[in-house]
């Protein structure tokens, strides 16, 4: 398995803490795309990231960042990288005047007409110490600074939490503007269906302890669908290929993941379709989310 230029390369990482094991991934993302991590609470989305800016180590396994590893380049990763945490923790004591001039000479691309533009837009005060601000502004000043960086990959972990409606609009339409330079990666922790559907290019989804990915999300869209087909008769669900989920009734209500080969079977098995349309994007989402238990 080859890593090459790839913006995240797992091979075989397992990581155990408190009773759960993460693992062991495998995982290769492309740079040039928006990466939405998706899990239950605890699924390990939060320690993934921690891993990949090097917060924590794995326990086994190999870990690539832009096709280097952290133990004979990590100043040249730390360069490259951003990190948005949830909580943002371990600055209190700094006004983000002070943190940007922390910051901004760690980045080659650092854009201080950025951190200007994302100061007013987010009108957060830039003397006042980060353990006085709220969670909100906190989470604001943690964007402000990753974005400003211009770093070729950003980790963010629950980025929407805490903002209000104009700050998720700015921070959205930041990270597109983002994305529009070449071989620039963002990797999401979230459970924010709006931030799924507005920003994510694939989807990977964390799931007892393995992950599932990355999948594309407008093929994902495509080809879970919900169908209503009329009772008629006895049906073997195990031979109707892509059904997930089925619940009986006056309709059989019928969730497809690979809803043209569940057509197609339904047709031969004489069951009539009444309708059919798109999984609304949350419900797809909480189907793939489920841990399975038992």
């Amino acid at each position: 398995m080859s890593d090459g230029k790839a913006a995240v390369y797992l091979d075989g990482l397992v990581k155990r803490r408190d009773g759960f094991r993460l693992g062991p991934l495998h995982l290769t993302l492309d740079q040039g795309a928006v990466y939405a991590v998706i899990g239950a609470n605890g699924s390990g989305k939060s320690t993934l990231l921690r891993i990949c800016k090097n917060l924590i180590q794995p326990d086994s396994g190999t870990l690539r960042i832009l096709g280097l590893s952290y133990e004979a380049h990590d100043l040249e990763i730390s360069r490259q990288i951003a990190y948005v945490p949830e909580p943002l923790s371990g600055c209190e004591d700094f006004t983000l005047k002070e943190l940007r001039h922390l910051i901004h000479r760690w980045y080659p691309g650092w854009d201080d007409r950025m951190y200007e533009s994302l100061v007013r837009s987010f009108r957060l005060p830039t003397e006042k110490p980060v353990a006085k601000l709220s969670q909100g502004a906190r989470k604001k000043a943690a964007l402000t600074l990753a974005l400003s960086s211009q770093a070729r990959l950003l980790l963010l972990d629950e980025p929407a939490n805490g903002l209000d409606f104009n700050s998720k609009r700015v921070y959205r339409e930041t990270l597109a503007s983002y994305m529009e330079q070449t071989n620039r990666t963002v990797l999401l922790a979230t459970n924010v269906v709006e931030d799924i559907h507005q920003l994510a290019d694939y989807i990977l989804v964390l799931k007892n302890g393995r992950i599932q990915g990355p999948i594309e999300k407008d093929e994902l869209q495509t080809s879970w669908r919900q169908i209503w087909i009329r009772n008629a008769g006895p049906v073997s669900w195990d031979d109707i290929r892509g059904v997930f989920d089925v619940k009986e009734g006056m309709m059989i209500h019928v969730v497809s993941m690979d809803a043209q080969r569940t057509l197609a079977d339904l047709e031969r098995a004489g069951c009539e379709v009444i309708d059919e349309k798109p999984l609304p994007l949350e419900e797809l989402l909480d189907y793939l989310t489920k841990e399975e238990t038992g």
